[in-house]
């Protein structure tokens, strides 16, 4: 079993660059709590389809400085009213929004970079990455279930299909490889 510790998390901190704003006892409280009640795969409960989002390492797990950010917008995009976008844009899903912060949590491994994040007018969420030529989007929502548009314009490889836990994990390859 691997331990967190003070050490960890001030290494960890140091590395994303948020030691100005660190709390030791109630991070390493607030990372253990998460630790011991983390399930093994997260279901997506608006669809019949589920998704497993794979454990990491601990060793792997250095969340990008871009982490906090990008959580903090998917809190906001909760709260946005109904015809948000002047269309009679549906407010967003709760549900959908977890699913999007373990999807992003998942994803935020050392050198990847941030996503750009979207609510959409059903009432979900679209997560975007354009990078190195590939471009990846994951399109959550509360009435289709998620997709995923993958294209790599070096290779001319598009994709478009209902995610799987494989498509995430080449996704997440693809945009971490080197040039």
């Amino acid at each position: 079993m691997i331990t967190i510790t003070e050490r960890d998390i001030l290494a960890a901190n140091a590395v994303t660059a948020s030691v100005s704003t660190f709390d030791v006892p109630s991070q390493l409280a607030s990372w253990v709590a998460r630790r011991e009640t983390q399930p093994t795969h997260v279901e997506y409960l608006i669809s019949e389809q589920s998704i497993r989002v794979p454990n990491q390492s601990a060793t792997s797990v250095i969340s990008p400085a871009w982490l906090g950010r990008v959580k903090r917008r998917l809190e906001e995009l909760v709260f946005l009213p109904t015809n948000w976008d002047s269309y009679g844009g549906a407010p967003v899903d709760p549900r959908v929004a977890r699913f999007a912060e373990s999807l992003v949590e998942w994803f935020a491994v050392a050198a990847m970079p941030p996503p750009d994040v979207f609510a959409t007018s059903e009432g979900g969420i679209q997560i975007e990455w354009h990078v190195r030529r590939v471009n990846i989007e994951i399109d959550i929502s509360p009435v289709d279930g998620t997709t995923i548009y993958f294209r790599d314009l070096n290779a001319g490889e598009p994709w478009s299909r209902p995610a799987s836990s494989t498509d995430l994990q080449t996704a997440r390859r693809r945009l971490i490889a080197p040039q």
